[in-house]
């Protein structure tokens, strides 16, 4: 698989075969493994992904919804998460919240699927879970 060198992206995914890709973080995310703690949805980093909202003030500063989701993701990941260490975002938790980012993802390729930002957010999350099952990465 051919990488972009800005953003590890993969190049060669047509827009059907990325769709694949974002189809197999569902099982990922379901599936977390049982050495990570289940939180409630009031303990859960991912809460607000439970009954997604764009924050309107984002939205307003940003000019877009991908900038305003990107910027949401950022603060349950961390902005510095995917350019520190191995540059994989953690996945630390499961249950219902860390599921919902699922439909959140998928809600947005409805609408915004050429958008690099948001390729690049479904990549490194995918990786994130496949880093939670012990799935080595390799560019």
């Amino acid at each position: 698989m051919q990488m972009s060198n800005s953003s590890n992206v993969p190049l060669s995914l047509s827009h059907d075969d990325f769709h694949v890709y974002l189809d197999w973080l569902k099982p990922l995310l379901d599936n977390l493994p049982r050495q990570l703690p289940i939180k409630s949805a009031a303990d859960s980093a991912f809460t607000s992904f439970l009954d997604f909202q764009i924050d309107l003030e984002l939205l307003e500063r940003t000019g877009c919804e991908v900038s305003a989701l990107s910027e949401q993701l950022k603060r349950v990941f961390g902005w510095q998460a995917r350019t520190t260490g191995d540059g994989i975002i953690t996945i630390d938790e499961r249950g219902p919240a860390v599921c919902a980012l699922h439909e959140v993802l998928c809600n947005f390729w409805e609408h915004y699927s050429a958008n690099g930002v948001l390729q690049k957010w479904i990549f490194d999350i995918v990786k994130g879970a496949e880093k939670a099952y012990g799935i080595p990465y390799s560019q």
